[in-house]
């Protein structure tokens, strides 16, 4: 992995969630090489499914939902999450992962993502509890409004862009990444494939909440009605400290 401008020893300042590294590439070691990502930010959990689904937990609901390791038209590894929403019922399918509580600020989150079939949306939600509040950002992939969409702070959907149609065969992998501020209670910004949205200003749900500290969260898969509807889901990245 090689990065514009900067030799492979560059002298990387301490940050709160890593270690100083001097050697870049051992960082591309320890992260796989990966091609394509925003490498805005400090990676805090990295995963291409190379373990399977064991570091997730998984929920289905309604008739034929699944959730499964795919070894077909995969992203950068020899596995991906294959995401079946049921037909009636909820007509979901859910990934949902926790990890480590991290120093408050901007946090972000980016999968890349395959249609395999016009669902009705996709949703990612975070759970964040800092001991005194509970932060919800949520953003919605939605085929149906075939739209963008940001959850505010009375639990609205708002629009943020349109969208056109996604599906193809053979799949292709679009990279969706959006940023908050725990902080503050804001959105940054979401990026979709080449395209990205200026979200700041845009605020998300938080209420008091005494619970102990938990970075959690879900990504759910909404399908229609008499039908299994399918996504493939090719990599997944947290990162900390975003500019």
């Amino acid at each position: 992995m090689t990065i514009p401008d900067l030799p492979d020893n560059y002298p990387w300042l301490p940050g709160s969630e890593r270690f100083p590294l001097g050697d870049l590439g051992e960082h591309a070691v320890r992260l796989g090489s990966p091609m394509r990502f925003d490498r805005r930010g400090e990676v805090l959990w990295y995963d291409i499914f190379e373990y399977g689904l064991a570091p997730y937990r998984t929920v289905v609901n309604g008739a034929g939902s699944s959730v499964k390791l795919s070894t077909a038209n995969t992203f950068m590894s020899a596995g991906a999450a294959l995401l079946t929403a049921g037909s009636d019922g909820l007509k979901a399918a859910e990934l949902q992962k926790s990890i480590q509580p991290a120093v408050l600020g901007r946090w972000g989150f980016e999968l890349a993502i395959a249609f395999l079939s016009d669902w009705d949306y996709l949703d990612i939600i975070f759970s964040i509890r800092d001991g005194t509040t509970l932060s919800i950002p949520h953003i919605r992939l939605s085929l149906t409004d075939a739209e963008l969409q940001y959850r505010d702070e009375n639990f609205a959907y708002q629009e943020i862009a349109t969208i056109g149609s996604m599906t193809t065969t053979p799949p292709t992998y679009r990279l969706l990444k959006f940023v908050f501020d725990v902080l503050t209670g804001e959105y940054a910004y979401l990026r979709f494939g080449p395209d990205e949205y200026d979200l700041e200003g845009k605020s998300f749900k938080q209420s008091a909440s005494a619970t102990a500290a938990q970075f959690y969260c879900l990504m759910r898969l909404g399908g229609r009605s008499g039908e299994n509807d399918t996504a493939q889901i090719g990599h997944v990245i947290f990162t900390a400290n975003e500019p």
